[in-house]
């Protein structure tokens, strides 16, 4: 295998003040987007907390909603299943003959 001599670089004093300066430049935008970020992750969790704590689900809704309004008190008291119109008069059928209809009026 054969070896070459090494090369050297011979830099002035103009190039190495040039590239401490860039080196010095990227350090810097490196540090202004580490803390861009931390600023933008801090102000997304404070903001995200405020809206927990200062305003809660039930703030949010002005006024009632119509199904909420329609709600009895009695909500959770068990009922007895109601009976269809037909059902109630199946009795009443056989004495009247016709089936009782209270939109049907005879003239």
């Amino acid at each position: 295998m054969i070896r070459r001599q090494p090369t050297a670089i011979s830099l002035t004093s103009e190039d190495i003040v040039e590239l401490e300066e860039e080196l010095e430049e990227f350090r810097l935008q490196r540090e202004i987007k580490a803390q861009q970020r931390n600023l933008q992750r801090s102000a997304t969790r404070l903001a995200a907390e405020d809206l927990k704590q200062t305003m809660p689900l039930h703030d949010y809704v002005a006024q009632k909603s119509p199904l909420q309004k329609l709600s009895r008190p009695d909500v959770g008291v068990p009922r007895p299943p109601s009976e269809s119109l037909n059902v109630a008069n199946e009795g009443t059928t056989g004495t009247t003959g016709t089936n009782h209809n209270p939109f049907y009026t005879e003239h």
